[in-house]
């Protein structure tokens, strides 16, 4: 009779949860699409895709959270099912009622052999993880927030309390070995998780950052500030249960904070907007999670196993592919806001044109006006490589 009534509610809970979810989602979504197609031309891709990735390493470093939070408790929990039950339980929360989210992952997790009152238990935990890492990262809008509501405390003054901040908090949870909310492991371990919290709503903030600059733009000088900034306005709405998802606090404090740089209508769009983003791209992560759940390739698993066996590698790896994504939008938009110069961008964008017209390593005499060969300066023979692309998209941002 109990496997019954807990195969009703797996059902239940299920797709027409999810289904109703996707509604509450189309009806937020809908509304809003004209205002976004009528300035669609206005969108920076470059930097509307760099906020989309930051979105998805927000998601997985909350899924890979959970999953760390439950492999002890079960020995069929891996990586893909915790991120694909976890991606699955997280899109009912768009429904009101916080509740439904919350039941679901403990019926979800139920066929991984996890009691519902350990999920419940590590829900909690969860939430505390959530609600100290986002805490942590909006210390990095003290300074925009006394800047903007409290102008009489000097900016270094604001740094200076962050600092100290931060260093409290870090001291807490080393020196307590075992946190009652936390699994039993080390302090060290248990600051990794802290860690890796941070490090995913830094990248929510960041993600928000580049969502409205891609629309809008915000000054880059306030770049940690504004993105500390997102993440408060992300813990307020955490915090407020009874709307779901924090639709209207989360909106509410971004508009109120981005009104003293912007307009109120520009501020309120911009909030819109980047709602409008992290929605698609948690979609994404879900039907992602989804393919990874699924698929039987054997190259996906050799990749699980060898992250599972080789984590600061993988950590490493995953550093390196975060700079290479920076340096490349830098560079981009420093391109596209005139802050590129002839040496070295202008000679080699002359020197790739020129190569694929025919005139290999041809360029202009950076000391006189004649044509000559790039060789009598510098060998990057990389530029031969180039110059086929730009047969498809011949244009400097290219380079």
């Amino acid at each position: 009779m109990n496997n019954r009534i807990v195969n009703v509610l797996k059902y239940a809970l299920g797709w027409p949860i999810s289904l109703l979810a996707f509604i509450f989602i189309a009806r937020i979504i809908i509304p809003q699409m004209p205002i976004f197609i009528t300035n669609i031309h206005q969108i920076n891709y470059v930097v509307l895709i760099d906020a989309f990735l930051a979105f998805l390493v927000y998601y997985f470093v909350r899924s890979y959270i959970w999953y760390i939070l439950v492999q002890a408790y079960s020995d069929k929990v891996n990586f893909r099912n915790a991120t694909y039950f976890w991606g699955v339980s997280e899109l009912k929360r768009y429904i009101p009622g916080s509740i439904i989210s919350f039941f679901g992952r403990a019926v979800l997790f139920s066929d991984l052999e996890i009691p519902k009152k350990v999920t419940g238990k590590l829900l909690i935990t969860e939430a505390i993880i959530l609600v100290i890492g986002a805490g942590a990262i909006s210390l990095l809008a003290l300074p925009f927030v006394t800047n903007y509501f409290i102008p009489q405390i000097n900016l270094t003054l604001s740094w200076l309390i962050v600092l100290a901040l931060f260093f409290i908090v870090l001291l807490i949870i080393l020196k307590n070995k075992k946190l009652k909310f936390m699994p039993d492991k080390s302090s060290l371990e248990n600051l990794f998780i802290f860690f890796l919290s941070s490090l995913g709503l830094l990248a929510f903030g960041i993600g928000n950052y580049f969502a409205i600059t891609s629309f809008i733009g915000l000054p880059i000088q306030l770049f940690f500030q504004l993105s500390g900034f997102f993440v408060l306005s992300l813990l307020l709405g955490y915090l407020s249960i009874l709307t779901p998802a924090g639709f209207g606090v989360r909106e509410g404090t971004v508009i109120f904070g981005l009104s003293k740089i912007l307009s109120v209508t520009a501020s309120a769009a911009a909030s819109i907007f980047s709602r409008i983003i992290l929605i698609i791209s948690e979609l994404f992560f879900i039907a992602l999670s989804l393919i990874l759940y699924k698929s039987k390739n054997k190259t996906l698993r050799h990749i699980e196993n060898f992250v599972s066996r080789n984590k600061q590698l993988s950590i490493l790896v995953f550093f390196a592919l975060i700079y290479v994504l920076y340096i490349s939008t830098a560079s981009y938009l420093r391109f596209e806001n005139f802050y590129a110069g002839r040496f070295d961008l202008g000679n080699m964008a002359q020197t790739v044109w020129n190569t694929s017209r025919g005139r290999i390593f041809q360029f202009t005499n950076p000391k006189g006006t004649s044509m000559i060969s790039r060789l009598a300066f510098q060998a990057d023979c990389l530029l031969i490589r180039l110059a086929p692309s730009y047969s498809i998209f011949p244009d400097p941002s290219t380079l």
